[in-house]
């Protein structure tokens, strides 16, 4: 149950607007977007640097 203070509070607040809920769901598009970029790049170079990994030991293992 709520003190009297906070339910007075709570009956107080202002709703938020259109804008600032498309602004918040822009944001998070982006973030989700930047996210998905860096993970992506993260993977290429961990992929890249363990194919390379591979091919230069078996190199010194078949030295052809």
């Amino acid at each position: 149950m709520l003190a009297p203070d906070e339910h007075e509070s709570s009956r107080n607040r202002v709703p938020p607007s259109d804008s600032y809920i498309r602004s918040f769901i822009l944001k998070s598009a982006q973030q989700e977007k930047a996210l998905h970029h860096i993970c992506n790049n993260a993977l290429r170079i961990v992929l890249t640097k363990f194919s390379l990994m591979i091919s230069d030991s078996c190199c010194l293992i078949l030295p052809w």
